[in-house]
């Protein structure tokens, strides 16, 4: 299964070259690219990511640069993030705290840096993931199409919205909205989103 990555930099040129890169490394797929900080939460969860790399220019000002990505690991708990650093060490930068899912990365390291911390932190998450599942708990793991449904439900998208962003016709969205209903033992597609975010699955 492919490594799902979304860039997220400011600079298009950089961020494009770099996703031609890291699109022909093997397992990875370069999912999508978001250019402003407000972008990266919903592109993100739209091409469903499982990796975000965070370029240095959409982190906060020195002393304060993990907090963008908490913020992002928080809000996207299924997601590694791989935040790139201005830093000459070639290591983590001095100070900053090791966080679980992410991985700091020197922006003037060599590229098999990166795609290490995009490895290491994808085996971490497949671990955690297969952990979850196997907890005993009412509910089923959710596949990624329902995953999508829900998010979009969580945006206030009807089922013809979501039909045309998800590229499915009616029917399937809203079959999709049922398993995932049946899974979390929900009263609706609404609650079924509320009930998955809860739990961590989405």
């Amino acid at each position: 299964m492919s490594i799902r990555i979304v860039l997220a930099y400011e600079r298009c040129l950089f961020a494009e070259a770099l996703a031609r890169i890291l699109d022909g490394v093997p397992d990875f797929d370069v999912a999508g690219i978001a250019g402003q900080r407000h972008e990266v939460l919903p592109v993100a969860r739209r091409k469903n990511a499982t990796v975000l790399v965070l370029g240095e220019s959409l982190l906060d000002e020195a002393g304060k640069a993990e907090s963008f990505a908490l913020r992002m690991r928080r809000e996207l708990p299924m997601c590694g993030i791989a935040a790139i650093l201005p830093t000459g060490d070639g290591s983590d930068p001095a100070g900053l705290p090791r966080h679980d899912g992410i991985r700091f990365v020197p922006a003037d390291g060599k590229l098999p840096h990166l795609v290490d911390a995009i490895r290491e932190i994808e085996g971490s998450r497949l671990a955690g993931t297969r952990a979850t599942c196997q907890v005993p708990r009412r509910t089923r793991c959710l596949g990624a199409r329902e995953q999508e449904v829900l998010r979009s439900t969580m945006s206030g998208a009807s089922v013809k919205e979501m039909s045309k962003e998800l590229f499915l016709a009616p029917g399937t969205v809203r079959n999709l909205a049922s398993s995932a209903i049946g899974k979390l033992g929900a009263r609706n597609r609404f609650d079924a989103a509320r009930i998955a975010l809860e739990q961590g699955l989405l």
